[in-house]
């Protein structure tokens, strides 16, 4: 089943890639598309999500709240790509709210490897398919700056 849905709403820090509103002025009939979506899929009907993990500061700072279904992201810098990659802060909360420590997060679009990056800093193991060669070896580039290896084989 699904576990959620997330509309993401980014902020415009770089053209093109994830992270940047997607928009065809061109058209000129319709709405511009200003956001994407998120989903977070589970083997089974009964599922962890833990909305505690990944609650925000309230405006005044005075207590928490839920997170809403629509965040705004900034994207982040990836020397080892030319590509806009998944910034860590789309990944963190969806790991933290959906698994426990020791719990293995499967990213069947691995690309340059962030999910498997925020993975390791929480304590998670992680499965990564990718079929792109150059997004693998950027993604074991970017492994081997965090303690132990995080890729285990192809």
């Amino acid at each position: 089943g699904v576990r959620g849905t997330y509309k993401l709403s980014p902020e415009r820090r770089a053209k093109g890639g994830l992270g940047c509103p997607v928009s065809h002025p061109e058209h000129g009939d319709t709405l511009t598309v200003a956001h994407e979506y998120l989903f977070l899929f589970s083997k089974s009907e009964r599922y962890y999500f833990d909305q505690d993990a990944i609650k925000q500061q309230t405006t005044n700072g005075n207590g928490l709240k839920n997170r809403r279904t629509v965040w705004s992201i900034n994207t982040e810098p990836c020397p080892e790509a030319h590509f806009a990659v998944f910034p860590r802060e789309l990944v963190r909360p969806c790991i933290l709210a959906g698994s426990h420590p020791n719990d293995v997060i499967l990213d069947p679009f691995y690309g340059a490897g962030t999910t498997g990056i925020v993975a390791k800093e929480f304590n998670r193991r992680c499965i990564g398919i990718e079929l792109n060669r150059e997004f693998i070896e950027i993604a074991e580039r970017r492994a081997a700056k965090v303690q132990g290896s995080l890729i285990l084989g192809e």
